[in-house]
């Protein structure tokens, strides 16, 4: 299974499913896909993979480390 940026397997005694955890610009985003909601451990990952895609669509790019320190 390929790594996917901004997604994380998580899982508790009680809770399994992939987590998405977006930054930029100040602003989170983030929200939990449970495998039992979403039919599986690849249903979620999908989910959470078509989640991301979407907010990052609508996001503008990431700021680089040199414009964020006012640099040119």
């Amino acid at each position: 299974m390929q790594n996917l940026p901004n997604v994380y397997w998580i899982e508790t005694s009680d809770t399994r499913g992939w987590y998405v955890n977006i930054q930029r610009n100040g602003k989170k985003f983030q929200k939990f896909f449970a495998i039992r909601l979403h039919g599986g451990k690849g249903q979620a990952r999908t989910a959470a993979s078509r989640w991301r895609d979407t907010v990052l669509a609508k996001m503008k790019p990431k700021k680089s480390a040199r414009k964020a320190a006012g640099k040119k």
